[in-house]
């Protein structure tokens, strides 16, 4: 068995080890009166290129800062329907409306992020032309949902 096929392997098992614990998570949850927290894993490689994962969670807000995992790329969505872009960008909960700048032109979204715990800047292009007037937001829970219609 060559290093790549070793390391893959010991990721799986890491992966088992990261689903256990997020069962424990979601079982720790249960019958208690808050719902909405922030809880993942960051998944980075060490020097020797071994995979390292880390549990975090928004109720330990220091550790979260300690472990740096808001030097990250949210997940983005883009969908296109025949009269809009619709684009979602996952974020974490600590970021609210007056910490986003976003910038819109006919071809171009902008989508720049500024607080005390991330510094994050996206442009997106767009194949088809944009119309920067229709563009409409919403920010719940660090889901940022954005849509702008296309130019006829």
């Amino acid at each position: 068995m060559n290093e790549p096929q070793k390391k893959m392997i010991k990721l799986y098992f890491d992966f088992e080890k990261m689903e256990l614990l997020l069962e424990k998570m979601v079982e720790s949850m249960a019958g208690k009166e808050e719902k909405e927290v922030l809880m993942g894993f960051s998944l980075s490689f060490d020097e020797s290129n071994n995979p390292q994962i880390q549990k975090f969670d928004s109720k330990n807000k220091q550790k979260i800062q300690e472990q740096n995992l808001f030097l990250y790329e949210p997940l983005v969505s883009i969908d296109e329907t025949q009269k809009e872009f619709l684009v979602t960008m996952g974020f974490n909960a600590l970021i609210e409306s007056k910490d986003l700048k976003i910038d819109v032109d006919e071809k171009n979204l902008i989508v720049t992020v500024n607080n005390n715990e991330l510094k994050y800047s996206k442009k997106i292009t767009f194949e088809k032309a944009i119309e920067p007037k229709s563009f409409k937001m919403n920010l719940n829970n660090g889901i940022l949902e954005m849509k702008i219609e296309k130019k006829l």
